[in-house]
Order: structure tokens, then C-alpha cells, then sequence
């Protein structure tokens, strides 16, 4: 449409622009659509194990484990292959500062930026998380577990700790600023020392349906 047709019947370009995109974007599910619609019993199949049943601990420790291993995953295969490392302290508190400080930049993010910048990013985060989770309260199911579907909202929390990091490593404060520059360090080094520990594993613990299989 021209801005002139666009002016004339009232529509702002932003709100034309996203029914384009949105358009657009439905016609390129089209065909997806279209093979559930046709292979629905086989959809029914392969995600019948989100409907199995769960207790909240259980879904409040995957969560908890999935938000901190952005930054420091220190469990390893033992987390799989002892059910008694699973319910451990160590495993599970010792990720509790990570949790908090993601906690702490989405709130940092949302009193220091404009709304355009804070709403992206914790929408980004809520879009995403917040619905899965909801379903899993309700229903019992597991659907908000797997990480993979969590993988917008996680990209939108390392861009609050990212933002959180950058601005305060340069606080106008020395005080400050080294004391953010210490927890800089210790994150780096605690995601390097992670890496560095899954390396040389064949599967890491989050790999629960291959974590059993054979080597090739």
C-alpha cells in the first residue's frame, strides 16, 4: 500500500506493516499446518510424554536448572546417573546466585531502559516461559521442561544479565564498578570451567532420551 492509501483509510503504516508480517507468517505455517492436520494421530504419538504427570518439585527443579545452566552447569552425568545426586544440596542450591541474578537484571533492566527496550526483552521472556508454565500448573504435564522450548526466553535473560554486566562494569562508582567487575569474572570463569567439565562427556545430563544409547 502506498502511505497515501494508508492515510486515507486511517490504518497507521506500524499496524499495516504487522498485518503483513503476520499474513506472511501464516502462510509460511500453511503447509505445516497442514501435515498435523493430516498426521494428527502420529502427532498424538510423539508428544504423548508431555501429558504424563508430574509433581510441581519436579517441574520447579528442571526449571530452576534450566535458567542457571546459561551460565554455570557444574552437574554433569551424575545428575542422570544417581537418582540421589539428583535430589542433592549441591546439585540444585548451589545454582540458587545465578538464579537470583537473573532475577535481578530483568529487574534492573526494567527500571533503567525505556519501555521499548524492556518490554521487547521481557516479553521475550514471559511470551515464551510463562504459557508453558501455566499449562504445567494446571494440567500436570511437562511441556515447560524441555529447554529447547524455552529457547526464546532464555536468549531475552542473557540479554538482561548482558545488559546488567555492561552497564555497571563502567559505574561512574570505583567501588561499585570493581565489585561488578569480581562478579563479571566469576561468571565467566564459572561458564569456562563448565564448558570445560562437559567437553569430554559422550552425553550431558540434559540429554535425557539419549543419555542411554548405545556409542555409534
Amino acid at each position: 500500500w502506498q502511505p497515501s492509501t494508508i492515510k486515507k483509510y486511517g490504518f497507521p503504516q506500524e499496524v499495516v506493516a504487522y498485518g503483513v508480517a503476520t499474513f506472511g507468517a501464516f502462510l509460511l505455517f500453511t503447509p505445516w499446518a497442514l501435515l498435523i492436520v493430516f498426521q494428527l494421530p502420529m502427532l498424538h504419538d510423539n508428544t504423548r510424554w508431555i501429558t504424563r504427570e508430574f509433581g510441581w518439585l519436579y517441574h520447579v527443579k528442571h526449571w530452576a536448572l534450566g535458567m542457571s545452566t546459561l551460565f554455570f552447569d557444574p552437574s554433569g552425568g551424575t545428575v542422570l546417573s544417581a537418582r540421589a545426586s539428583r535430589e542433592s544440596f549441591m546439585t540444585y542450591w548451589i545454582r540458587l546466585p545465578v538464579l537470583l541474578l537473573i532475577g535481578y537484571a530483568c529487574f534492573y533492566l526494567y527500571r533503567r531502559t525505556p519501555q521499548r527496550v524492556w518490554f521487547f526483552v521481557l516479553s521475550l521472556i514471559g511470551g515464551t516461559i510463562f504459557p508453558l508454565i501455566l499449562t504445567d500448573l494446571v494440567t500436570g504435564w511437562r511441556s515447560s521442561t524441555p529447554f529447547r522450548y524455552l529457547t526464546p526466553g532464555y536468549i531475552g535473560m542473557q540479554l538482561a544479565v548482558a545488559y546488567l554486566l555492561a552497564t555497571e562494569i563502567s559505574a561512574p562508582s570505583s567501588l561499585r564498578q570493581k565489585g561488578w567487575q569480581v562478579v563479571t569474572f566469576l561468571l565467566i570463569t564459572a561458564a569456562i570451567a563448565s564448558c570445560a567439565r562437559s567437553l569430554n562427556t559422550e552425553v550431558w545430563w540434559n540429554k535425557e532420551a539419549s543419555y542411554g544409547l548405545p556409542s555409534a
